[in-house]
């Protein structure tokens, strides 16, 4: 089985997440991402979420961070925020995607929460269909509190920390707690691989068989 095989393969089972093997300089990161603090809107208001604020590096427009499923692709683009953020721009800009749609930061408040919600593309599960044709989700977390947590309803609780980096299965049912006094930041691309699965695909082979004890 060649390598995109493989990878779609994995992206298909029934599992929670992947944890990537991938560096960054987190110590610039976190630097840089409190440069974008000013530019933080409300996201996704009502819906019992509570202190989710986010901004885009890539996207339609600094504040515009909900989806938009109609929005050609092409029009989604770098915006002014690279030139607070040189470190993570030039991260981002190597990634093996051919491009993004949403690119952004993710900001939970100390306090906040973010209700239970799917993010499944019409209702389909990752089992259903072939992800590395979809958009497929990268979180990064800049900082994240011991107390805070992420919950799949059919996986458990997801293994966060700071530095760490997931694609996590978005199409269960997912929810956040920020019980602490600490803010959490993460950030999350949404990638369209395009012309790059082969190192894409050597990224979640690789990372797959680390988590697995394999490699």
């Amino acid at each position: 089985m060649d390598i995109i095989a493989q990878a779609t393969e994995i992206l298909r089972k029934p599992i929670g997440w992947i944890e990537l093997d991938i560096d960054f300089d987190l110590t610039e990161w976190k630097k840089e991402s409190t440069n974008i603090t000013n530019y933080l809107v409300n996201h996704r208001e009502g819906g019992g979420h509570n202190g989710w604020r986010s901004c885009c590096l890539h996207g339609l427009g600094v504040d515009i961070t909900g989806t938009y499923p109609l929005e050609p692709i092409a029009n989604y683009h770098w915006t002014s925020l690279t030139e607070l953020c040189p470190s993570i721009t030039k991260f981002w800009k190597s990634f093996p995607t051919e491009r993004f749609a949403r690119l952004r930061f993710m900001e939970l408040a100390a306090g906040g929460s973010i209700a239970p919600h799917c993010d499944a593309p019409n209702g389909v599960k990752n089992t259903e269909f072939d992800m590395m044709d979809h958009m497929i989700p990268i979180n990064i977390a800049i900082t994240h509190p011991t107390e805070c947590y992420m919950k799949l309803e059919q996986y458990g609780i997801v293994p966060w920390a700071e530095g760490k980096a997931f694609t996590i299965n978005i199409t269960d049912t997912h929810s956040v707690v920020n019980p602490g006094s600490v803010h959490r930041m993460h950030m999350i691309a949404h990638c369209i691989v395009g012309n790059r699965k082969k190192e894409f695909s050597e990224l979640i082979v690789r990372s797959y068989n680390k988590q697995q004890g394999l490699d």
